[in-house]
């Protein structure tokens, strides 16, 4: 399963074991699928404007940023025997570092895969 998938599909699981509750687990699913779409969206208009080199190469170093700044907040913040749940304020920041993850995979990563392939 690759690294998007797993986000798309344990995004619900993810917010709801951060103490957010499910009404968080489902707002966080929509949200990161919307920000796929709107990415998606924008990757067609700056394909050919940047180039596909540095849109992967930013891309490829944006997604390990985040990913790594969600590693250290959820390193800091989480309890694994589940006795304390996460502020809110955590929660909302892990939902905009995964989106921002997400955002910038929808926007070079996903599309241009299919992108390159076809030319």
């Amino acid at each position: 399963m690759t690294g998007i998938n797993a986000i798309l599909y344990f995004t619900p699981q993810l917010f709801a074991s951060l103490g957010g509750g499910l009404n968080i687990a489902l707002i966080s699913a929509v949200i990161v699928n919307g920000t796929l779409v709107v990415a998606a969206i924008t990757s067609v208009f700056l394909i050919e404007k940047l180039g596909r080199r540095p849109l992967l190469i930013g891309g490829g170093a944006f997604m390990a940023v985040s990913q790594i700044a969600v590693g250290i907040v959820l390193a800091l913040e989480f309890d694994p025997t589940g006795a304390v749940a996460l502020d809110e304020s955590i929660v909302y920041i892990v939902l905009v570092l995964i989106c921002l993850f997400t955002f910038t995979f929808g926007m070079t990563w996903g599309p241009l895969g299919t992108y390159c392939i076809a030319e």
